[in-house]
């Protein structure tokens, strides 16, 4: 049936974040679930990563996101380490072993979130319509913990403040 000529179309809402610049942040992972992504026509079951910036400071709160494959945080033996062995290690405090990350389980997935660690953040090349964005490249433990998040902390957009004069 088609749709009635009444239906509304909603225009969906983008949000076009700065870029941070380059650096080592430290972050709380604030979400963890498991989705499905498309790549190129090829569906993949991944676990997305949700990092929250907790340091002190003009970033604190923002939000990187990293997607990875769905398997075991287990080491690789091809050099290309797979995102839940990079996280859980830097969460742990050491590499997992092959044992440890084929035995770890979705409850301990989860304990992961609220968890800190640091995390290596770049910017792409600009796109061809000159857009850059930042990207999650490395995992690090963090060196001390820092208060948990606290959303009530983060400073919200303020409209810009004009001076009239009489």
């Amino acid at each position: 049936m088609p749709l009635d000529k009444t239906v509304e179309m909603k225009t969906p809402e983008k949000k076009d974040w700065p870029v941070l610049p380059e650096d080592v942040y430290q972050v709380e992972i604030t979400e963890l679930t498991a989705e499905e992504s498309e790549w190129k026509g090829e569906k993949k079951d991944v676990f997305k990563f949700e990092f929250t910036i907790i340091e002190a400071g003009q970033y604190y709160g923002r939000k990187l996101w990293k997607k990875g494959s769905r398997v075991s945080p287990c080491p690789s033996s091809n050099n290309k380490a797979p995102l839940t062995w990079k996280v859980a290690s830097a969460v742990l405090k050491h590499p997992l072993t092959e044992d440890e990350g084929k035995s770890f389980t979705i409850e301990q997935m989860n304990a992961l979130i609220g968890q800190q660690l640091r995390i290596g953040a770049t910017v792409t090349a600009p796109k061809e319509n000159g857009k850059q964005y930042n990207n999650v490249e490395s995992f690090f433990m963090a060196k001390e913990l820092l208060p948990v998040f606290d959303e009530s902390k983060v400073k919200k957009d303020e409209p810009a403040k004009t001076s009239l004069t009489p």
